[in-house]
């Protein structure tokens, strides 16, 4: 099964919410934070249904979905590139 560390995932909520800080007049970095966990909240529940449906399809989650394997690779890439760009930059 493949698994995105809780640091690549972390990595990638703050970088989502500060492109959404810059993007906002005001530039409220807690707000951008607010909105990107909601949008990862709304991601989790739509993978959730699609592994819900093609478990009962095929009986595996996500091993013969083409959509989903490249999502998770495109994911790992994003949230290797975002931990980098952010490692020592938090602490």
């Amino acid at each position: 099964m493949v698994r995105q560390s809780d640091e690549g995932v972390r990595a990638m909520v703050t970088v989502a919410s500060l492109i959404l800080a810059q993007d906002t007049t005001a530039g409220d970095v807690e707000a951008a934070a607010e909105i990107a966990m909601r949008d990862v909240g709304n991601t989790m529940q739509l993978y959730l249904s699609r592994f819900e449906a093609n478990m009962a399809a095929t009986g595996q989650a996500f091993g013969s979905d083409q959509v989903t394997t490249d999502d998770l690779e495109y994911c790992r890439v994003v949230s290797q590139m975002a931990y980098q760009a952010l490692e020592g930059q938090t602490e």
